[in-house]
Parts: structure tokens; C-alpha cells; sequence
């Protein structure tokens, strides 16, 4: 297995891409995948993910803080682990409950069998209303992108 520490997540995930976010299940203590479209690149080495409040992957983090993140790159698939950080479970200026988790780490594993690459990333299309698609993603990347601090104040 490759790994590699020369990377750079606001480049890596400038525009819209498929991940899949593990977390270890809140009661049976099985690994569940999910597959995260809201990704953004907030610093080189610092991801972050918005997932419905709803999701089990908010109670699982919240019971388990180990997490695996995977996703296509560079003609291979790489993934890191590490503790998930739940930021807010309230989005500012998002008209309904999104949570903001936040991943980092300071290199990526290649976990593509020996032999063979990637030919193309998949590719996906929203199947609901597109025009309230980009609305909506534009306001959840815009909350995705504020500090901290903005978004502590965003609540007052």
C-alpha cells in the first residue's frame, strides 16, 4: 500500500466529487459505509463533510469518533482514518438541519489492488428538482466554508 503526504484537499475536492464516509455503528458495532457528496477542501489537510442531522452517521460519531474516508483520486482510491469532529448540527444560512463534520489527516493510503487504476470516476446526477439542487448546494458549500467563529456567530 502507497501512501503519500503531498496533497491538498481545497484543490483535491474544488469541485463536486463522490466520497464514502465509515463509522462504526452506534449498537451493533458493525462498520457502515456511506456514500457523502457534500465534501469541501476547508484547508490543505482538513475536510469537511455536511450530512443530514437525521443520519446515522451523526449518532455513530457521537458514540464512536473513528471514522475511514475513501474516495477516488489520481486514478486510484485512497482513504485515511481518523476522529471525526462534529462542528455544528445546525448549518448557518441552510434552510433545514445539516451537521458539519470535520476530518483531517496528514496522508492518504492507496488502496487500489496492485495492477490495475482507475479508467474514469463515476459520475452522478441529481434526480430531484436541479434548480433548487444548485441552490441549496450553493448555500450548504457557503456554510461549509465559514470559521468557527463565523459560524458561533451566525447562531446569535
Amino acid at each position: 500500500m502507497m501512501t503519500t503526504t503531498e496533497f491538498d484537499f481545497t484543490q483535491i475536492f474544488a469541485d463536486e466529487r463522490l466520497g464514502f464516509l465509515s463509522t462504526i455503528h452506534k449498537e451493533s458495532g458493525a462498520i457502515q459505509k456511506n456514500a457523502v457528496s457534500w465534501i469541501y477542501g476547508y484547508k490543505p489537510k482538513v475536510l469537511r463533510v455536511a450530512v443530514s442531522t437525521k443520519s446515522d452517521i451523526v449518532s455513530n460519531i457521537e458514540s464512536n469518533a473513528n471514522v475511514n474516508f475513501s474516495f477516488f483520486y489520481n486514478k486510484s482510491i485512497v482513504s485515511f482514518q481518523n476522529k471525526a469532529r462534529i462542528l455544528t448540527k445546525k448549518m448557518p444560512g441552510v434552510p433545514f438541519p445539516l451537521t458539519l463534520i470535520e476530518l483531517s489527516t496528514d496522508e492518504l493510503h492507496d488502496i487500489m489492488f496492485y495492477g490495475a487504476e482507475i479508467a474514469q470516476e463515476p459520475v452522478y446526477k441529481k434526480t430531484y428538482n436541479i434548480e433548487a439542487a444548485k441552490k441549496l448546494d450553493k448555500q450548504v458549500y457557503a456554510s461549509m466554508a465559514l470559521s468557527e467563529e463565523e459560524m458561533e456567530a451566525a447562531k446569535e
